[in-house]
């Protein structure tokens, strides 16, 4: 009989254990609900790239320029600047599979006759290359380079129209997007994203002579595999011809980028002591709100703000820059439903 007690003692233990594991599992799911992440919304988007879609195609990244009005932007892709210089730009589409050898951009140009010039300027710089191609339809110009079945269903989506909402194609990318900010103090102009982003940040900002170290760690560390960002400008005729550091200072464009978490708000609350040392940020305080931050250089300004599992990283040339793009986040947050 004592022995019977004593085991009947050991199963009320065990009971009450498990029924304090499971209170307790309710609350930390309770509380993980309670900081999953930012809230969506209607975000401000350069002109046209709602209904646009993307080209029904595997990308692992894809970049939308496009200031409302014909301008001067970035041309490197499609030749050198000194032969495209001039040329007035609809809007640019990049998609990207893999930014080594997998990767295609398409211009709208003011008329047929700018699209052949830049045609021919990035036919001359294709040189011998076997796998970039170059193509023109009208005002359009598109080049790319791969020799695999990718750059073949590329080429007949743009020629065929062959288009998919990217909600459809990439839930979590889109649902990414419309984290963005309802009114950014600028312009919306260029807008995209970047799944496996942590692998493809590095790379993406050598190419624009920018190094933000420690960044794309501090994304791995938190599961971040897809960023979505929108760049915006105060002038949008006049927006950098290159995407150099001495072209942006100075130019009043900024970007907002955001990022899932792959964990619960409350593991990255844990963890973001280790994020913010990763990237050599540290806390600061202005119009109401905190925000981690650096400054790289004196002339990039970085801030990093969290809504639980939701990551916006945001840059600017100046302080006051990047500190308007980080309150029209907090306005944005705090005025969604």
């Amino acid at each position: 009989m004592v022995r019977e007690r004593a085991g009947a003692g050991r199963g009320s233990s065990v009971a009450r254990t498990a029924l304090t594991a499971l209170v307790l599992a309710a609350g930390v799911l309770a509380l993980a609900g309670c900081v999953s992440g930012a809230k969506g919304g209607d975000p401000a988007l350069p002109a046209g790239f709602a209904a646009l879609g993307m080209p029904d195609v595997d990308a692992n990244a894809l970049v939308y320029v496009n200031a409302g009005e014909p301008t001067q932007v970035p041309l490197g892709v499609f030749g050198t600047l000194d032969l495209v210089a001039g040329a007035g730009v609809v809007s640019i589409e990049v998609v990207v599979n893999d930014p080594d050898s997998e990767f295609a951009a398409r211009a709208e140009f003011v008329d047929e006759a700018t699209a052949r010039r830049v045609a021919e300027a990035a036919l001359s710089a294709a040189g011998a290359d076997a796998a970039r191609w170059v193509r023109t339809d009208g005002p359009f110009v598109t080049v790319g380079r791969s020799d695999t079945a990718w750059g073949d269903g590329v080429r007949e989506a743009w020629a065929a129209g062959d288009r998919v909402t990217i909600e459809e194609r990439y839930p979590d990318v889109w649902q990414a997007i419309s984290l963005l900010p309802e009114e950014p103090p600028g312009s919306p102009v260029v807008v995209g994203f970047a799944r496996n982003a942590a692998d493809l940040l590095d790379a993406t900002l050598a190419a624009t002579d920018v190094s933000l170290p420690g960044l794309a760690s501090a994304l791995s560390l938190i599961r971040a595999d897809v960023i979505a960002f929108g760049a915006y400008a105060a002038d949008p005729s006049a927006l950098p011809e290159e995407l150099t550091r001495d072209a942006l200072r100075g130019s009043g464009v900024g970007v907002i980028g955001v990022s899932q978490a792959g964990y619960p708000g409350f593991i990255v609350s844990f963890l973001f002591d280790q994020f913010a040392e990763r990237a050599s940020l540290e806390e600061t305080s202005f119009g109401g709100t905190t925000a981690l931050y650096r400054v790289i250089e004196d002339d990039l300004h970085l801030m990093v703000k969290a809504y639980g599992a939701s990551i916006y990283i945001v840059a600017a040339p100046t302080r006051a820059e990047v500190e308007a793009l980080v309150l029209a986040v907090v306005r944005s947050q705090e005025g969604r439903s």
